[in-house]
């Protein structure tokens, strides 16, 4: 039987944390200079559900910018539970936006 190695799990953890912050990071960084943005974009990574999280961000924020996968059959009427709660909750202005 194998033996839990919690540190092993925590280096896969963290390496593949940040393999995931580095690829947003650098898809971002790609759309501003795509539009020839000359916007501030912020990124922080932080533990938590992802509406009470983006709500909480997006407090003194200028624009939210959520995705929007939708799955499912309505997909292209239908908000995920994530862009729907963060539209409700938010206090500042939001943008949802669809991946093709």
């Amino acid at each position: 039987m194998p033996v839990f190695d919690p540190t092993a799990l925590t280096r896969i953890s963290e390496a593949e944390h940040e393999k995931a912050v580095a690829t947003v990071q650098a898809t971002v960084d790609q759309a501003v200079r795509d539009t020839g943005s000359d916007v501030t974009v912020t990124t922080r990574v932080e533990a938590g559900h992802p509406a009470t999280v983006l709500v909480e961000a997006g407090r003194d924020a200028a624009l939210t910018v959520v995705g929007s996968r939708g799955r499912g059959e309505f997909r292209s009427v239908v908000l995920g539970s994530v862009s729907r709660s963060v539209l409700q909750h938010a206090s500042r202005p939001v943008a949802v936006v669809r991946s093709d």
